[in-house]
C-alpha cells in the first residue's frame, strides 16, 4: 500500500478449515407425555419419614438401540416427593436387565413432571444394543409415569435402596405392559 493511499492492488486473503456441525441428538426410550402414574416403593412399617427405602423397587424398561450413540442423560416423568430418584442404564441378559452400564446423578426433591438426571459418564451404545433404562427411589410416595404399550415389557426388582446400584440386578421374569415415561439423551455417533 502506498503511502499516499493510493493503492490500486487487489488483496485475497481467506482461511481454510473444516466446519464441525454439531452432531445430532439421540433419544432412546419412551418419550410419551403418560398421564398414568405408578408407586415405585412400598410402605416400609415404622418408617415415620417415608424415606428409608428398604422396600424400594428397581423399575424398567428395554429398548433396543436404532443408531450408535454416545449417551449423556436420562430423563424421567416422575411425582414430587421429600425423598431422591437416580436412573441407570442396564445391558441386556435373556429378555431382563443385567450388568450394570452407567449410573446417573441423583435428584432431591424434585417436581412433578419431566426431570433430567445426568449422568456420571457418558455411554457409548451401538445399533441393535439392547438396553435396560431403570429408575430406583428411596422415598415411599415415589411415583413415575407410564403409557401402556401392548407388547412392552415392565419389569422390576426388589432391592433396598442404597448409595450402589446393584450389579448384576434380579428382575421379575413376569411383568406389565406398560412402558415408564423415561429416555436417554445424547449424540448420535458419525
Amino acid at each position: 500500500m502506498e503511502a499516499n493511499g493510493n493503492d490500486n492492488a487487489a488483496y485475497s486473503i481467506y482461511a481454510e478449515g473444516t466446519f464441525d456441525a454439531p452432531k445430532p441428538p439421540a433419544t432412546i426410550g419412551n418419550t410419551t407425555d403418560g398421564p398414568r402414574a405408578d408407586f415405585i416403593t412400598s410402605p416400609t412399617p415404622g418408617d415415620t419419614t417415608g424415606t428409608n427405602g428398604s422396600m424400594a423397587y428397581i423399575n424398567g424398561n428395554p429398548y433396543t438401540v436404532a443408531a450408535g450413540a454416545t449417551l449423556t442423560k436420562i430423563k424421567a416423568k416422575v411425582g414430587n416427593i421429600a425423598g431422591e430418584y437416580k436412573c441407570a442404564i442396564y445391558s441386556d441378559k435373556g429378555g431382563l436387565g443385567d450388568r450394570l452400564l452407567a449410573i446417573t446423578q441423583p435428584k432431591v426433591n424434585p417436581t412433578t413432571g419431566w426431570n433430567e438426571f445426568p449422568m456420571t459418564v457418558p455411554l457409548k451404545v451401538k445399533a441393535g444394543d439392547v438396553i435396560w433404562l431403570v429408575i430406583w427411589s428411596n422415598d415411599q410416595n415415589a411415583t413415575v409415569y407410564y403409557t401402556p404399550v401392548p407388547g412392552s415389557r415392565l419389569r422390576w426388582g426388589l432391592v433396598p435402596y442404597a448409595a450402589n446400584w446393584p450389579d448384576p440386578i434380579v428382575m421379575e421374569v413376569n411383568g406389565a405392559d406398560y412402558a415408564y415415561n423415561i429416555y436417554a439423551e445424547g449424540t448420535l455417533d458419525n
